[in-house]
C-alpha cells in the first residue's frame, strides 16, 4: 500500500484575516479541501494565534474542565476577545505581557484539536466559502492548535533573532502561507514548506497597506531560504523568486491554486440576482444609494470582484464604464463585490455619484452559493488589475459561464492563456475597448462562444484532482531526495 503523507496544514490566515473574502485565505481554503479528497494525502488543519494568546493556558488531558478551558480560551483569542478591563492601562499590561512572554517563549508545542469544537472550525474558517456538500469532507480531517503565533515570529525576523521551534514530530510536511512567506524551525523529520503567493511589497510598494512591509517581505523570504522549500502561485511568481533569491532554483517549484468546483453550471435567475444585491449591499452603498433605485432589476451589468485597493485599478475600470454609458448603453450598471482594504477612500469617492443613482452597485460579504449566481448573470467579469500572483477571480468567472476581460501581464497570459480577452490596464480607452468588443460588437456572440469553449481546457489545468496530483509527485520527490 503507498504511503500516505501526514501533512500539517497552515489555516492560520483562514481564522485570522480581516478580509475573509480576499484571495489568500480562499485559495487556502479551496487547497485544503483539494488536498483532503487526495488519495495517499493525510492533511491535519493547524491553528494557531497570529498575536500572542492572552488567555492561552497549558493542555492538560487528565483533566477534561481544564482541557475544555483551555480549547474555550483559544477560541476566545481567535476572535480577539481578550481580557477587558475598566482601566486602559490594565488592557495594554495584559497585550504587553503576553506579548513578552511569546517572545522569549522558544519551544512550542501541538495539541490535536477536540472534535467537539468541529462546528466552530466550520463555521469560523468554511462556512459561506466552500459548499456545504464538502462540509463532512473537512470536518472528517485532524485539526490541532498551538500556543505558537504569528507575531513573535515576524518580531523575531525582523530583529534577526532566532527563530521559535514548532514541535511537528510526526509530520512528513508543514506547509506555510500568508502575506509574509515565514516559517519557524520545525522538527528535522518534517520539511517545510512556503507557499509564496508574490512579491508585490517589493515590487508594487505604492500599492501596500504599510511602510513596514517590504522590509518584512524581504527579511521573511531571505529567513525561509535557509531550510523551507517554497512553492509558488505560477511560473511568473516563481521567475520573481528567483531573480530575488537566484539559489532557491532547486528548492522552489510551481504548484498553482486549485478551483473549487467542476460540473454543473450556477443557475441564471435574474430575480434572485436582484433579491441578493438588494441584501448584500455595502455599508457604503446604504449611507448613499437613493431609496427609490433599490427595487431596481439587474439584468444588464458588468461585474468587478476583489478587495479594494489601488493594485486591483478599480478607477480605471470606473472610467472605461462610464465611457461606454455616454456613448453605448447607458442602461449598463457595474456591479463591484469586495470589501475596503487599504487606501481605498479614492475609489469610494470614484463610485459615490454612480451609486447615488443605483447604476453602480458595491456589495460585501458575498457567500460563495450567491457569488456563482452573480457570475452566471454578468455579461463579463472585468480584471483589469495591474499585478497578480495568479487572480483566481478570473477562474470563478469561467467556472460560472461568465467570459473575462483581464489585464495583458504575464501572469494573466499564463493562467489564462487564449480564454480571455486582453487590455492595458493603464489605458482607459483599451478597457473600454475591450469591454465594448465584447458586449456591443457584431462579432460579439461569436467571441463569447470562442472564449468559453476555450475556457473549458483551461479550467480542466486547475482541476482539484490535477492540482492534488502535483502535489502528491512533489512530496513524493521530496521525500526521494532527504
Amino acid at each position: 500500500m503507498a504511503k500516505s503523507y501526514k501533512v500539517l496544514f497552515d489555516l492560520s490566515t483562514v481564522v485570522h484575516s480581516k478580509n475573509q473574502f480576499a484571495g489568500i485565505p480562499q485559495e487556502t481554503r479551496v487547497l485544503f479541501k483539494t488536498l483532503s479528497e487526495t488519495e495517499k494525502l493525510t492533511p491535519i488543519g493547524f491553528m494557531c494565534g497570529m498575536e500572542p494568546a492572552a488567555l492561552f493556558s497549558k493542555m492538560n488531558r487528565t483533566d477534561k474542565v481544564q482541557e475544555a478551558i483551555t480549547h474555550a480560551n483559544l477560541i476566545l483569542n481567535f476572535e480577539e476577545r481578550l481580557p477587558r478591563f475598566k482601566s486602559k492601562w490594565m488592557n495594554y499590561a495584559v497585550r504587553y505581557a503576553a506579548k513578552t512572554k511569546a517572545l522569549f517563549k522558544r519551544n512550542h508545542a501541538i495539541w490535536k484539536y477536540d472534535s467537539f469544537y468541529n462546528d466552530y472550525v466550520w463555521r469560523k474558517a468554511f462556512c459561506n466559502f466552500i459548499e456545504t456538500e464538502y462540509k463532512q469532507l473537512i470536518l472528517d480531517q485532524e485539526f490541532v492548535i498551538s500556543d505558537f503565533n504569528k507575531w513573535s515570529l515576524l518580531t523575531r525576523i525582523y530583529a534577526n533573532m532566532r527563530l521559535p521551534y514548532l514541535n511537528t514530530k510526526g509530520y512528513d510536511f508543514v506547509i506555510f502561507q500568508q502575506g509574509f512567506p515565514a516559517c519557524p524551525n520545525v522538527s528535522k523529520k518534517t520539511i517545510p514548506i512556503v507557499r509564496f503567493h508574490d512579491a508585490v511589497p517589493l515590487h508594487y510598494p505604492d500599492t501596500i497597506a504599510h511602510s513596514r512591509y517590504p522590509k518584512m517581505h524581504g527579511k521573511s523570504i531571505l529567513s525561509s531560504a535557509k531550510q523551507a522549500i517554497f512553492v509558488c502561485n505560477s511560473k511568473p511568481v516563481h521567475d520573481e523568486l528567483l531573480q530575488l533569491i537566484p539559489s532557491l532554483e532547486k528548492k522552489s517549484f510551481v504548484i498553482p491554486p486549485p478551483i473549487l468546483t467542476e460540473g454543473v453550471l450556477p443557475e441564471k435567475n435574474n430575480k434572485a440576482i436582484s433579491s441578493i444585491i438588494r441584501s448584500r449591499l455595502s455599508k457604503f452603498s446604504l449611507t448613499q444609494i437613493h431609496s427609490e433605485n433599490l427595487n431596481a432589476e439587474y439584468s444588464n451589468y458588468i461585474l468587478a470582484v476583489s478587495t479594494l485597493e489601488p493594485r486591483k485599478n478599480f478607477i480605471s475600470l470606473i472610467r472605461a464604464w462610464e465611457r461606454l454609458n455616454y456613448s453605448r448603453d447607458d442602461q449598463l450598471k457595474l456591479v463591484i463585490i469586495g470589501s475596503p482594504g487599504w487606501k481605498y477612500k479614492s475609489i469610494l469617492q470614484a463610485m459615490k455619484p454612480h451609486i447615488k443613482t443605483g447604476k453602480l452597485i458595491h456589495l460585501e460579504h458575498v457567500p460563495v452559493y450567491e457569488l456563482k449566481m452573480i457570475y452566471a448573470c454578468a455579461r463579463t467579469l472585468v480584471f483589469p488589475t495591474y499585478y497578480e500572483g495568479f487572480g483566481s477571480t478570473t477562474l470563478e468567472a469561467l467556472q460560472a459561464g461568465c467570459p473575462v476581460i483581464t489585464s495583458d501581464i504575464p501572469v494573466c497570459r499564463w493562467v489564462l492563456e487564449d480564454a480571455a480577452l486582453y487590455c492595458d490596464p493603464y489605458d482607459v480607452m483599451s478597457i473600454t475597448n475591450a469591454i465594448e468588443k465584447l458586449l456591443y460588437s457584431s462579432e460579439s456572440e461569436l467571441l463569447k462562444d470562442q472564449l468559453m469553449q476555450k475556457s473549458k481546457r483551461i479550467l480542466q489545468k486547475f482541476s482539484s484532482e490535477k492540482i492534488g496530483q502535483q502535489w502528491v509527485e512533489l512530496f513524493q520527490q521530496l521525500n526521494r531526495d532527504r
